[in-house]
């Protein structure tokens, strides 16, 4: 029987997010537990880093630096990736229209280009858990609508991106609600994460509090509402720090998810009273799975990143939200926890630690309360894999 084997995945996978590495190797698991043999292409501006994280799959890396005659995605390689391949897949939370026609930030532009010439060469395109949005201009909408309507299969991973694609008019009805790919990433083994905690000199004997901050603070808040500054921002963050410490008896945990969000975290630190209860952990210097291991260690998380949220939640650790962008708030209200999120709009250090502190007094009852609903979901991210079986046929005997 003749197999279809090979898939180029398109996403944003430079090595720079702990999400969206998690996104990728959640998804290999999960595809390849069903289709041991698929070979998977993965355009990268990080070839290296592809290689190396996940040399346990058949993964062949695709540079996407000017010397491959390409800008990000948009270029030759993708195109012949694309080509050499016979399903493409559109991954991850890249269909948003901000900064649209810029294609070192953008990616709705660049594939509003590459999927009509994909359907030309007769390719099967499928849009793997991915979340839509946010899209604010006409002309975002209208190539959203486009390459939604061009796909094969969409699976969407939230409910919200559910809302906006029947809000766009979508004729396709190859539309299937499914969950995040991430939650199905696998910690770091326990005598890995033993070694880092003893290396940063965190003890597993005391209370311990992850923070997650993120660098984006001035596009957070829009319309008549006051945008919050990096010094106010930094300030709130640490002051809730030291009341945590003081307050919580705990030792707090920088945990940050994107390379970019290190400095600013390292600025809020420099403002914390009690500096020697603070520690920092970032994925400029262990993996995905490192991080994720280390999450399942805390008590609670306070978490801004979306993926930072996905990823303790998966190890059933309790969570605070801090609410930038209408992900994180979709995923809080998908695993019952809203009332556990705090926006931008009334973003303050009362109002913050109020928060933490009533999620701290019931952190067991919660613990409790996310197993079951994660377990459902991590099953639900997984099950997408069956999806893909008329575009990966393989010959079981």
């Amino acid at each position: 029987m003749n197999s279809t084997k090979s898939i180029t995945v398109l996403g944003n996978y430079s090595g720079r997010n702990a999400g969206d590495a998690a996104i990728l190797a959640g998804m290999f698991s999960d595809i390849s537990t069903l289709f041991p043999d698929v070979i998977f292409e993965v355009p990268s501006i990080n070839p290296k880093f592809i290689s190396e994280s996940y040399s346990n799959y058949s993964v062949r890396p695709v540079g996407l630096m000017p010397w491959n005659f390409s800008i990000k995605m948009l270029g030759m390689p993708t195109l012949l990736s694309i080509y050499r391949t016979d399903l493409t897949m559109i991954t991850d939370a890249i269909l948003f229209d901000r900064k649209l026609f810029n294609p070192l930030f953008n990616y709705l532009s660049t594939l509003a280009i590459l999927i009509p010439l994909a359907k030309k060469m007769g390719k099967k395109i499928v849009l793997y858990n991915v979340s839509l949005g946010p899209v604010d201009t006409e002309m975002g909408k209208k190539l959203l609508k486009s390459i939604l309507d061009q796909a094969d299969c969409v699976i969407l991973r939230d409910i919200d991106s559910l809302h906006l694609l029947k809000s766009l008019g979508v004729a396709n009805t190859r539309i299937h609600l499914s969950a995040d790919s991430a939650l199905n990433n696998k910690p770091a083994p326990k005598e890995r994460v033993k070694e880092i905690m003893e290396k940063e000199g965190i003890s597993k004997n005391q209370k311990l509090i992850g923070f997650n901050i993120n660098s984006y603070i001035d596009v957070f808040i829009s319309g008549d509402k006051k945008s919050l500054s990096r010094v106010e921002f930094t300030d709130i963050v640490a002051e809730v720090s030291d009341r945590i410490i003081k307050e919580l008896n705990a030792e707090l945990i920088f945990i940050i998810t994107q390379h970019m969000d290190v400095k600013i975290a390292q600025e809020a630190i420099g403002k914390i009273k009690n500096q020697n209860h603070v520690k920092l952990i970032s994925n400029s210097k262990y993996t995905h799975n490192d991080i994720m291991g280390i999450m399942g260690e805390l008590d609670l998380l306070i978490g801004m990143r979306t993926h930072s949220l996905i990823l303790a939640s998966a190890m059933y650790v309790p969570l605070v939200g801090i609410i930038p962008y209408p992900k994180s708030r979709s995923f809080m209200r998908e695993i019952g926890q809203e009332d556990r999120t705090i926006e931008f709009t009334n973003f303050n250090a009362e109002n913050l630690f109020a928060l933490v502190k009533s999620t701290w007094d019931q952190r067991e009852q919660i613990k409790e309360q996310l197993q079951p609903r994660i377990k459902k979901l991590k099953e639900t991210a997984s099950g997408s894999a069956n999806l893909l079986v008329e575009y990966i046929k393989e010959d079981f005997d």
